[in-house]
């Protein structure tokens, strides 16, 4: 259940200006899907372990597999999460007030349109501030959370965190190119583990992480991404250009490209041809 602050005590005013906060949590396991656009306040979000898919409005989705840090703002909706049994270890405080108003106009807090999401150089320090300002929520001190809450908007302004070199990175890289270039052949994702010297969950997290999808979804996309060059320049039939693809079947090519593009592959190839 979300932490929630008596209104009386939650309102601060600095030079002048309101600011509040609304919520705070921790959720040492969280597993769930939030999707939903965040109409006058700002939440700012904490993994320290776990997976997290995150996208914000029509950008391209990310996988976090390390520590990370991400932010709302008003305007764009936004979807993280994962659908995994195995949640991550979530610390979030929610914010609002002219004072966050003029901190995303100074840059103090990033637009989240442009990069909403930094990978701290030093996670545990990360963590401990986000548990001393939910400790003081908690407490309903909120002028001192807030300034441990300034704390981590400065972190946003120093420089990432990197992760060391892992010799398998190459290999996925190449991997992912070679799906891309033949997406018809057989792709053995327990196979493609076994060989680095994976577990099939360690590779789909380190896979996601070079190619920036999940394995399957990644093949998909190579397919059905080939299956619309062929439907655009050439007259095979569906049944082939499945094939070619590497679906199953017609049916399978059918739904998974619908999926894909939003209109069957048939009524597609017949809307570009009369577009010109």
């Amino acid at each position: 259940m979300d932490g929630k602050l008596n209104p009386m005590h939650n309102l601060i005013l600095i030079g002048g200006r309101g600011f509040r906060f609304t919520l705070f949590n921790h959720l040492p396991d969280f597993a769930a899907w939030i999707d939903k656009a965040f109409p006058d306040y700002v939440s700012l979000n904490y993994a320290h372990t776990g997976t997290v898919r995150y996208r914000c409005g029509d950008g391209e989705e990310q996988v976090f597999t390390r520590p990370v840090l991400w932010w709302t703002e008003p305007g764009p909706r936004f979807t993280y999460g994962n659908h995994e049994r195995s949640g991550w270890n979530h610390y979030y405080v929610c914010f609002a007030g002219k004072r966050v108003t003029e901190w995303r106009r100074s840059g103090l807090l990033p637009p989240a349109k442009t990069r909403g999401w930094r990978f701290p150089s030093e996670p545990e320090a990360v963590r401990e501030k986000f548990a001393r300002m939910i400790a003081l929520l908690g407490e309903s001190r909120p002028d001192r959370a807030l300034a441990v809450l300034q704390d981590v908007l400065l972190d946003l302004h120093e420089p990432e965190g990197r992760i060391a070199a892992d010799p398998r990175a190459e290999a996925l890289r190449r991997l992912a190119e070679r799906v891309k270039a033949k997406p018809a052949a057989v792709f053995d994702e327990a196979a493609e583990a076994k060989q680095l010297g994976l577990s099939p969950v360690h590779f789909r997290r380190l896979f996601a992480e070079q190619a920036g999808q999940p394995p399957h979804r990644f093949l998909v996309k190579a397919r059905t991404s080939h299956a619309e060059l062929l439907l655009r320049t050439t007259d095979l039939p569906l049944k082939v250009v499945a094939e070619r693809c590497g679906f199953y079947d017609e049916y399978h090519f059918s739904r998974l490209y619908r999926r894909a593009y939003q209109v069957p592959p048939a009524r597609y190839r017949r809307q570009v041809r009369l577009l010109g």
